[in-house]
Order: C-alpha cells, then sequence, then structure tokens
C-alpha cells in the first residue's frame, strides 16, 4: 500500500479558560465545537475539538 493510499485521520483539542470568551470565539471561528466542560490542576476548562480526514 502506497502512503497515498492511507486515510490520516487528525484531531486537533483545545482547552480553553471558560472565562476567556475571545478565545472561545476563535474555537467557533475555524470550526471547532465544544465537547464537554472539565478540570485540572489549574482550574475549569471547556474542551472544544476538531476533526479532519
Amino acid at each position: 500500500m502506497k502512503r497515498s493510499d492511507k486515510a490520516s485521520f487528525v484531531i486537533y483539542l483545545c482547552l480553553i479558560d471558560r472565562d476567556n470568551l475571545a478565545s472561545i470565539n476563535v474555537a467557533r471561528k475555524i470550526g471547532m465545537t465544544f465537547e464537554k466542560e472539565g478540570q485540572d490542576d489549574k482550574g475549569p476548562f471547556m474542551l472544544y475539538s476538531q476533526s479532519k480526514m
């Protein structure tokens, strides 16, 4: 199988501080989708994703 015959699948993820409205708007503008809210050692965040083939 040649490299050009293989399917490529990429997932982009963004963890954005839920108070950072500018970054949330950029994520939406470039076609990212809200997935869920979460929290890590730095505080609450919103997870956005986008997949490409």
